[in-house]
């Protein structure tokens, strides 16, 4: 699997001591530290964000519907969608492309835990907001961005504000 396109210089990629602990294993292939790796992706799954074209987009409902195209054996269309995504990706059914590390993250808003997830049993009540993933979160920014600030905060003390063109309005 080799990389389709290195972006260098990415102000928006983490430092790598901020990845999550499942993107903490390098690729196989070198990148620099601040440089963001656009390649064929297999089986994925956890996805949280997708771009599929037109073509994609109709291939995918045909395979996930109740029309059968053989896939059905390979594939447990029963699953959850994001898994059955992946599955066609790593048939070679879809053509597809992930991006190291990732463009977008996660956010997980305070109030209840049961909220977080359909796939984990989690009770009790989150203390705040928070984001994670990404190095400049929109949630956690919006009101500087709504109120025309030149900059936002990135998610951790230690890296750099970023100053982001103003807003007109």
């Amino acid at each position: 699997m080799l990389p389709a396109y290195l972006t260098r210089h990415d102000p928006t990629v983490p430092p790598s001591h901020h990845f999550l602990p499942y993107l903490r294993e390098q690729p196989p292939f070198e990148r620099p530290e601040n440089g963001r790796l656009t390649c064929a992706a297999h089986d994925i799954a956890c996805g949280g964000f997708y771009a599929v074209s037109y073509r994609g987009a109709q291939k995918s409902l045909a395979a996930l519907s109740v029309i059968s195209l053989g896939l059905a054996e390979e594939i447990d269309i029963s699953d959850q969608v994001d898994t059955s995504l992946g599955r066609l990706c790593g048939h070679g059914y879809l053509k597809c492309y992930a991006t190291y590390p990732a463009l977008t993250g996660k956010f997980r808003a305070a109030g209840a835990n049961e909220k977080v997830s359909d796939v984990h049993n989690r009770t009790g009540i989150a203390k705040g907001f928070t984001s994670w993933g990404v190095m400049y979160s929109m949630m956690l920014n919006i009101q500087q961005v709504m109120k025309g600030k030149a900059s936002v905060r990135a998610i951790w003390e230690d890296v750099p504000t970023s100053v982001v063109p103003s807003v007109d309005r």
